[in-house]
């Protein structure tokens, strides 16, 4: 079976049981032994990711906690080690993948190995857990200002007249001793230059950006920035995020 498969996302499953440990650097780790699969649910790659769960000063990885408690609802999250205790191939996930350069060690079959392409693991979500979530419905005084704007194009477009004013559907009454203020027309909004179009960007492709700014960052480090990153854009989404959102986060990170 061929390591390198197109790459994008897929249907997997765990094909052996989870191990948690401290990397040489402190780290804490798991390491997901995982199978591609087809829509029939014919394998398609065997590999594994490795996901952190702390950094080696205490922090805990709060969104990768979070995401992997929605791969494993039942995982005592209390408890890191108990993630070894899920029986492989229990879960339905999914899985999103690119393909990456790896060089193999040296060997004394082996002494001077060149680069290949693999496929990697860069994202292990439930199923469904990498689209964009839909938006809330507008409230009332939104929906208004939305219609300030668009209301009259749309009713152009629609060959439907405007709807006449209230004065022309009876007299005008006389003015009492004290001047009633008119009756005010939708305030015309101040001349300004139009807003600029908010960026946009994706789960897959802020992290691509990200690493290629920092190539001599280490994945722990580059976790950190972009965690915090999406907290500061939007607190407990765990990733969940809209196009816009993403756009931020990869601006906070200057990517």
């Amino acid at each position: 079976m061929s390591n390198l498969i197109p790459a994008g996302n897929y249907p997997a499953k765990t094909n052996a049981k989870m191990v948690v440990y401290e990397a040489e650097s402190g780290s804490l780790c798991v390491a997901v032994p995982l199978n591609a699969l087809s829509p029939e649910g014919a394998v398609l790659w065997t590999g594994k990711t490795t996901i952190t769960l702390g950094k080696a000063d205490g922090t805990l990885m709060t969104k990768a906690i979070a995401n992997l408690k929605k791969c494993f609802p039942d995982w005592d999250s209390s408890n890191p080690f108990a993630l070894e205790d899920i029986e492989a191939g229990q879960h339905e996930l999914e899985i999103v993948g690119e393909h990456e350069s790896y060089t193999p060690r040296a060997t004394d079959e082996d002494p001077d190995p060149q680069p290949m392409d693999v496929f990697k693991v860069k994202w292990l979500n439930p199923p469904g857990g990498g689209s964009v979530a839909m938006k809330e419905p507008l409230d009332e005084a939104s929906r208004k200002k939305v219609l300030t704007k668009w209301g009259g194009k749309f009713k152009a477009v629609s060959g439907k007249p405007a709807a006449p004013a209230a004065a022309a559907a009876k007299p005008a009454a006389a003015a009492p001793a004290k001047a009633a203020p008119a009756k005010a027309s939708p305030p015309t909004p101040p001349s300004r230059k139009p807003a600029a179009k908010a960026r946009t960007s994706s789960q897959e492709e802020t992290w691509a950006l990200l690493k290629k700014a920092n190539p001599d960052d280490s994945d722990d480090d580059l976790a950190a920035k972009y965690y915090a990153a999406q907290d500061e854009v939007a607190p407990g989404a765990n990733g969940e995020l809209t196009p816009e959102q993403w756009g931020e986060v990869a601006a906070k990170l200057e990517v």
